[in-house]
C-alpha cells in the first residue's frame, strides 16, 4: 500500500516538472532571467542532495578512528542539509514568482521531503 502512495507522488512530481519544462523551455512571456533563477535554484536543490546522499554513505562507512575526520564530515553534513532547505525555499519561491499555482502544487507534493 505505501508503495502505491509514493507511485501516486512520484507521478504528481513528475506532472509538476513537465509543466515547469513547458514554462522553462517554451515560447511564453516570462522574462529570461526569472527562468535562468529557476534553473539555477533546481541545480542548487539537485546539488545539496547529492550532497547530502554522498555523506551520509561517508558517515555510515567510516570507522570510529579518526574524531577530526567524524566531525568534519559530520558538520559537512548538517551544513549541506540546511542549505538543501534553503535552496528548496528557494526554488519555490523563484517558481511562485512566475507561476504561483504550479508553486503551490510543487511545494504540496514534496513539503514533507523538506518541511523538517
Amino acid at each position: 500500500m505505501e508503495n502505491l502512495e509514493d507511485y501516486r507522488k512520484l507521478i504528481l512530481v513528475k506532472r509538476d516538472a513537465k509543466e515547469l519544462r513547458t514554462i522553462i523551455f517554451g515560447e511564453n512571456n516570462i522574462n529570461d532571467w526569472d527562468k535562468l533563477i529557476i534553473l539555477y535554484t533546481m541545480f542548487l536543490v539537485i546539488q545539496h542532495l547529492y550532497l547530502v546522499y554522498q555523506y551520509i554513505h561517508i558517515i555510515i562507512n567510516s570507522g570510529p578512528d579518526d574524531f577530526r575526520k567524524d566531525f568534519i564530515n559530520t558538520y559537512l553534513f548538517f551544513y549541506f542539509i540546511t542549505n538543501l532547505k534553503g535552496s528548496y525555499c528557494g526554488m519555490i519561491y523563484s517558481i511562485s514568482k512566475v507561476d504561483n499555482k504550479l508553486a503551490y502544487n510543487m511545494h504540496d507534493n514534496m513539503k514533507e521531503y523538506f518541511d523538517y
